[in-house]
């Protein structure tokens, strides 16, 4: 799988990180396998391992996802704060937040609802208050009812 995983032909490296949405319960081996798939070349199956990961809560793979925080690659950062989060890592939380910034709409929405999930913005209104103002519909569609919600909570 892993020679899969790195092969030159884009072709069997798309089918085998296809595989991985089929690695049912996660053990030991199932960690190493989606660990050593975080070191390949190919961007695709580092961010399909890293958000599998996200369904263990095994120590290695924790700590591979905190490592990618600092990735150069912003999906592959997204993604292992997006899984961190679903850990409830807190080690997450500013990687999300300096995503509410992000000029790409995916981005910032993917940051917004993990950070609401948790109930991040219970505690820092005024992020939620920047992003009723923000130039994509999409994301007011969202926050300005969450923050009237929460006004409405007291």
């Amino acid at each position: 799988m892993i020679a899969a995983l790195s092969s030159s032909d884009v072709e069997i490296r798309e089918k085998a990180a296809d595989l991985l949405d089929y690695i049912g319960e996660i053990g030991t081996e199932e960690v190493d396998l989606l660990i050593a798939t975080l070191s390949s070349l190919y961007p695709d199956a580092r961010e399909k391992a890293t958000l599998m990961l996200r369904k263990t809560s095994d120590a290695k793979a924790v700590e591979a996802l905190v490592s990618l925080l600092v990735d150069e690659g912003d999906n592959i950062r997204l993604a292992a704060s997006v899984s961190l989060n679903t850990l409830k890592d807190p080690r997450a939380i500013p990687v999300l937040v300096s995503f509410l910034d992000d000029s790409r709409f995916d981005f910032r929405f993917n940051a917004f609802w993990e950070l609401a999930k948790i109930g991040y913005f219970q505690e820092h209104i005024e992020a939620l208050e920047a992003l009723t103002q923000d130039l994509d519909e999409r994301i007011r569609m969202f926050a300005i009812p969450l923050l009237e919600s929460m006004k409405k909570q007291g």
